[in-house]
């Protein structure tokens, strides 16, 4: 008998993560390291049955960073680097346990193989104006390492009636926010030694 959502969130669960109800259906976190990683499992049957796990990976001082300038305490996970390729996707006949187990071993392998650093810096250069949720994810990027001058040149401009091309639910609010949690940051990195 092929295997059915719930049978593939208990194979996941029974490899060690978590598993949680969210918006949209259940999402399973794995820490490895300095990373967090998600998948949200997804199974479906025709012809051939395909899994979609969707794996992101990203760090909790990134997911504290984003609930600080978002204002939310959803205790979501916020990964900020997703692979959209075959890493976490299956298409067989049959789907059994040793083909999730096999899915989740690649994800592992390829959050392990990810320069986050590297990605966090991407996103606190990206362009004021993106869409979606990347505005707040740009703001704690730069809130994250620290970059308060920048975040004080936004809160000038939005001050001038200039929002920098915004969303329109970006607020002062989220600027303020973003300049709190970047000051013991950028503190830390005053006092750091030249290397």
């Amino acid at each position: 008998m092929a295997m059915t959502q719930p049978d593939v969130i208990e194979t996941v669960r029974g490899l060690g993560w978590s598993v949680h109800r969210v918006a949209g259906g259940p999402e399973c976190r794995f820490t490895l390291l300095d990373r967090m990683l998600t998948i949200t499992p997804r199974v479906r049957t025709g012809s051939v049955q395909t899994l979609r796990l969707n794996p992101g990976v990203g760090t909790a001082a990134f997911d504290r960073a984003y609930d600080a300038v978002s204002g939310d305490r959803d205790r979501v996970t916020h990964p900020f680097l997703h692979d959209f390729g075959d890493t976490g996707t299956i298409r067989t006949d049959r789907l059994s346990e040793g083909d999730v187990r096999s899915a989740c071993a690649r994800i592992l392998d390829w959050a392990a193989a990810q320069d986050l650093d590297q990605e966090v810096r991407r996103l606190s250069e990206a362009p004021t104006d993106s869409p979606g949720n990347l505005p707040v994810m740009h703001l704690a990027a730069l809130a994250l390492t620290g970059q308060l001058d920048r975040l004080r040149e936004y809160a000038a401009s939005f001050a001038r009636g200039d929002r920098l091309g915004f969303v329109p639910y970006i607020d002062r609010g989220h600027l303020e926010r973003a300049i709190s949690h970047a000051m013991p940051r950028a503190a830390d990195e005053r006092d750091a030694p030249v290397a």
